[in-house]
């Protein structure tokens, strides 16, 4: 079931964001940059857990993070492009050890 499937993927989880008044300061920024309201949250809750990426396959809010990328505290990639990324590094550090 749906429900099953969620909850199996929320127990790989390692850290849990509270949504607490800094994440909502943090997303009224955001939005106070263009970012839509739940774009904002999620972002905001990516930097509050310290994310190393936020994925999504939405282009419009890879487009903007991508213009304001220096005002964020967590990098947004597209799911494939960034497991390309990953393949093509490991690619070459196995390249380097041969």
């Amino acid at each position: 079931t749906l429900f099953r499937s969620i909850r199996d993927i929320l127990q790989t989880a390692s850290v849990f964001v509270t949504l607490d008044e800094d994440v909502d300061k943090r997303s009224q920024e955001l939005e106070d940059l263009g970012f839509g309201l739940y774009d904002s949250f999620h972002i905001a809750s990516a930097e509050r857990g310290k994310a190393d990426i936020l994925l999504t396959t939405d282009d419009r809010l890879l487009k903007k993070a991508n213009s304001y990328q220096d005002r964020l505290l967590v990098r947004l990639s597209n799911p494939v492009n960034w497991l390309m990324t990953i393949f093509q590094q490991e690619g070459e550090m196995s390249n380097d050890t041969n």
